[in-house]
């Protein structure tokens, strides 16, 4: 069993090594441009068009963690259940599933038998973030993560870095697969 266990660590590690770059690289590289549309060398619309790539790359890395709770919940070491938990709740209230599914996967609102419209995914944006896109990608990943331990990209980094200590995994064992 212990074998079975530590073959799901790997790649449990492998995962969260994934799903720490993907909301990295998802969050910088969104400030990157939102830095240079507010220094005026990026137009509205593209900059439309780069909130939309950014935020649904980082929806989808949030799902991941969701998949990865269902898939991996029982390697998880009791001393990170409770912030696994509290960050699904904080998932969950910012409605990540239902933004994914309704405005990131699909164009078409089946209740209304319709597109989407803007507004309405725009209504659903607000909820993701909570009106403040800045506190949404600081709630993720901040640019000095050391000052904001509770990140979503520190959690998940402490998490990993549990299962590689506690099955004596090295990052060898999944990067080289």
């Amino acid at each position: 069993m212990i074998d079975q266990n530590r073959e799901t660590a790997v790649h449990a590690a492998d995962t969260l090594t994934d799903l720490v770059g993907d909301l990295c690289g998802g969050t910088m590289l969104f400030r990157y441009w939102i830095n240079e549309f507010q220094q005026g060398r990026l137009p509205e619309m593209l900059m439309i068009n780069v909130q939309k790539i950014c935020v649904s790359h980082l929806v989808l890395a949030l799902y991941k963690f969701v998949e990865f709770h269902q898939r991996f919940h029982q390697i998880i070491p009791s001393e990170h259940r409770q912030a696994c938990k509290t960050l699904l709740r904080e998932i969950e209230q910012k409605s990540v599933v239902q933004f994914r599914n309704k405005c990131v996967g699909h164009i078409w609102d089946n209740e209304h038998q319709r597109p989407l419209i803007h507004s309405e995914i725009m209504k659903r944006l607000d909820r993701l973030t909570g009106g403040n896109m800045p506190g949404f990608l600081n709630w993720i990943n901040t640019p000095t993560p050391a000052e904001s331990p509770s990140t979503v990209v520190n959690i998940v980094e402490r998490l990993r870095d549990a299962l590689m200590s506690k099955y004596s995994i090295s990052p060898n064992e999944f990067l080289d697969r």
